[in-house]
């Protein structure tokens, strides 16, 4: 007892389970880093182990007894020379004999600690997760990239908020297995492990292999739940199930229907309507974003547990006063079709209704632009495309717009704006599920000619702009902070048994 162990000694560095940060009993000194003033209140390095050895470890052990954590970050890298100051003869007459002297030192001073531990080499993999109480599993469709969808803003946010709650959360993208950096690593510098090939090729071969099982198993959209809940229910029994829908497909799917008068969408949207809600009555919780969709899944679904759990959205008010931004904004994924028929209605039917509003450029950000979008750059179209930091563009605008014409669920593109600092210009549909009231109602146009005049006043009315901002900010701040998407979290997890 009170050997340490080399997690990871002689692995595969590339290994998921090397490659996030997580608690750990001790890190070496050779790669320490911690605040001064934490060092200092405990007198640095005890003196009982001098000349050398476990002094680091001791410090650490100390550390965690102040109720503080210590966490190992392997994106840092160093090169470590191993013997070269002491040599390895710990038998010998050598500073290096200190290893065993101190040893017994440490185990005698944490020997109460140290009794709850496994015995060195037994099963180091489970020792290396002692502190975790429960776990999770987080299946989405590929890895999350939140610089260019709401979705996995969203999810990211969601699994802040599984740890927040004491869960170890494991991402699988069921779609693409590959490691996909920055974003794997973004993952595992907040915590998360990700899995990927050659190390795991699919979700099924996640499950065989596991040893223990997950808690909680949290699926985010239609395709997941609807494709893995009963292969997780029959490996692990006992572990609860959340699916997240992200949007209510079927209602997105008959808008459009109906917008087009479509009889092969509406046939679509009914089959998509019967396995969306087959999907939800596989799982002990669902969750939506808003209480528009809470309304109308619980009528048809009694005896499933519907649960609203919004998303931290950051406020980060642009620092340009309003003199000095000019222009209006679109953003939004165009592999999404509700953003591209946005943009296209607003082109034709809102644009030739606005008065001649020079210099005000209307700006369309968005990934995976098609080329039906990417040609419509002009002398007052500015078709920017993927912006890796939204804020650089966001912060130099006087407001966005959003003219959907249907759709369904909470609307990032609105929450980002809004965020910002800038007022966004919304149509029903965009605003659906948002706590908008007050003056906030006035963000509402419901036809081109009211869209145009309410346009043109964001555009050149100062202080009706800062003021919409003002209400905006505040909003967001109250229905859309950290701390009300966590404690919205644990209470759509305890109201499912969870």
């Amino acid at each position: 007892m009170g050997d340490g162990w080399n997690w990871g000694r002689n692995g595969d560095p590339a290994a998921p389970q090397f490659n996030y940060l997580r608690d750990t009993d001790y890190v070496s000194g050779a790669a320490l880093m911690l605040r001064r003033e934490t060092f200092e209140s405990l007198n640095g390095f005890d003196t009982h182990y001098a000349p050398a050895y476990y002094e680091d470890t001791d410090l650490c052990f100390r550390v965690r007894a102040l109720g503080l954590r210590v966490v190992v970050q392997p994106a840092s890298e160093i090169v470590h020379l191993e013997g070269v100051s002491n040599g390895t003869d710990v038998a010998g007459t050598g500073l290096k004999r200190y290893q065993q002297v101190n040893h017994r030192k440490f185990y005698l001073r944490w020997k109460t600690t140290l009794d709850k531990h496994r015995m060195n080499a037994e099963h180091p993999e489970l020792e290396a997760e002692r502190s975790v109480q429960r776990r999770a599993y987080f299946i989405d469709d590929t890895i999350l990239t939140p610089d260019q969808d709401a979705g996995s803003n969203a999810a990211f946010q969601h699994i802040l908020a599984l740890q927040h709650l004491g869960y170890k959360v494991t991402f699988i993208p069921s779609d693409n297995m590959a490691r996909i950096d920055p974003f794997t690593r973004a993952l595992e510098k907040y915590g998360v492990e990700c899995l990927y090939a050659p190390y795991f090729w699919s979700v099924e071969e996640v499950l065989r292999k596991a040893r223990v099982a997950p808690d909680l198993v949290y699926f985010h959209r239609f395709s997941n739940a609807s494709k893995y809940a009963a292969m997780v229910r029959e490996k692990f029994p006992k572990t609860r199930l959340v699916y997240n829908v992200a949007d209510v497909h079927f209602l997105r799917e008959e808008r459009e229907a109906e917008l087009t008068d479509n009889p092969t969408l509406r046939a679509t949207a009914a089959t998509k309507r019967r396995r969306e809600l087959a999907a939800m009555q596989q799982v002990d919780c669902v969750i939506v974003h808003s209480p528009a969709e809470a309304d109308l899944l619980r009528p048809i679904l009694p005896d499933t547990h519907v649960e609203v759990v919004s998303w931290a959205v950051p406020l980060r008010p642009t620092p340009i006063p309003f003199a000095d931004r000019a222009g209006y904004g679109f953003v939004g994924g165009f592999r999404h079709p509700p953003n591209v028929d946005a943009v296209k209605y607003f082109i034709d039917s809102i644009m030739p209704a606005l008065p001649a509003l020079a210099p005000h450029r209307f700006t369309i950000i968005g990934s995976n632009m098609p080329p039906e979008i990417a040609s419509l750059h002009s002398a007052t179209i500015d078709v920017r495309g993927h912006v890796p930091i939204l804020s650089d563009a966001l912060n130099h605008l006087r407001c966005t717009i959003a003219p959907l014409r249907y759709g369904a669920g909470v609307k990032g593109k609105v929450l980002e704006s809004f965020a910002h600092g800038l007022p966004c210009l919304m149509s029903e549909i965009a605003a659906e599920g948002l706590p908008i009231e007050g003056d906030l109602t006035w963000l509402i146009a419901r036809t081109p000619q009211e869209f145009a005049e309410k346009l043109d006043r964001l555009l050149t009315d100062e202080a009706w702009n800062l003021r919409m901002a003002g209400t905006a900010l505040a909003m967001m701040e109250a229905s859309f902070s950290y701390q009300t998407m966590v404690e919205q979290t644990k209470m759509a997890l305890n109201s499912s048994n969870i």
